[in-house]
């Protein structure tokens, strides 16, 4: 669905979603097909890891591979961000240029009639499901930050293979182990005056702010003044939202001056309750998989 994080993109800046990866090779061919349709676009830039106290830039390509590998830190705080630097410098960095456009495209490539909507009851219906109490499908992808709804889902599956109802009742532990393991943070747009030697970085050692980046890096957007800023989620606990925007502007133009900023001010804040996943269902699929579907019920896990 072409809302939520993966939503809010325009030509000033974008509160929702920074960036995805092209994780494997089939992912790879979809983003390839999508970028000779001009819908997405590998971002490239001036990027790496920013010191919190004064140590200035340290350029991505100077990173060895095997120093980025933070296993549990990116979920929340002082790891690499989503995996920015991991990806390193070979063009896996994407951005959409219009998001809604993106989920179109791919609907069409996959000859699919999809309706995307708001999902907050969920029934199994012999072989379909009942959404909202209303209309039956056959097949739900549930892509949501909250893994309730998936949760739900499976429990309402019934099978007569223990082998098989085993491994979804482990799903199902899976999937509340997820909700409550989710993490929160706060976007926010902000205004950098100076000219400014970068484009994008994690930081992993602010309390205040773990990643920042220049929208005007991006392809396709402008206002090269305006940065996108994600808190980190020690910070999102405890800042109220009439005090994150000042807060995190102020961090923003901290971290910069060394690089050449001159000062800050923010334009918008939004605060994201679930932003990141403290669990994925990685052990669960025994793959590096971060989706899960189950076929022979219609049922899909984003």
């Amino acid at each position: 669905a072409a809302s939520g994080r993966f939503g809010g993109a325009s030509a000033r800046s974008d509160l929702g979603a920074q960036f995805f990866r092209a994780s494997n090779d089939q992912f790879r061919a979809l983003l390839d097909e999508l970028a000779r349709q001009k819908l997405v676009a590998r971002w490239r830039g001036a990027f790496g890891v920013l010191g919190s106290k004064g140590g200035g830039l340290l350029p991505r390509g100077a990173i060895p591979s095997n120093q980025t590998e933070t296993p549990a830190a990116p979920a929340r705080d002082g790891g690499d961000f989503c995996g920015f630097v991991e990806a390193g410098d070979g063009g896996d960095l994407w951005v959409a240029r219009d998001n809604a456009a993106v989920c179109a495209a791919i609907r069409a490539m996959a000859d699919v009639d999809v309706e995307i909507r708001r999902v907050d009851a969920l029934k199994r219906d012999g072989g379909g499901w009942t959404v909202g109490g209303a209309e039956t499908f056959d097949a739900v992808i549930l892509a949501t930050h909250d893994p309730g709804l998936a949760s739900r889902a499976v429990g309402e599956l019934e099978v007569a293979d223990a082998g098989v109802a085993a491994r979804l009742a482990d799903l199902k532990m899976a999937l509340d182990a997820a909700r409550e393991a989710r993490a929160p943070l706060f976007s926010a747009a902000v205004t950098v005056q100076g000219d400014v030697k970068l484009d994008a970085a994690t930081v992993p050692g602010s309390p205040i702010v773990q990643f920042l980046a220049r929208e005007a890096s991006k392809p396709g957007r402008g206002d090269a003044a305006t940065w996108t800023v994600a808190s980190t989620s020690t910070f999102a606990d405890r800042a109220g939202d009439d005090d994150a925007l000042d807060a995190l502007a102020e961090e923003t133009a901290r971290l910069l001056a060394p690089l050449g900023a001159i000062g800050a001010e923010g334009v918008a804040a939004k605060r994201w309750g679930a932003a990141l996943p403290g669990a994925t269902l990685e052990a669960w699929s025994r793959t590096e998989e971060r989706a899960v579907v189950l076929e022979p019920f219609g049922l899909g896990v984003a």
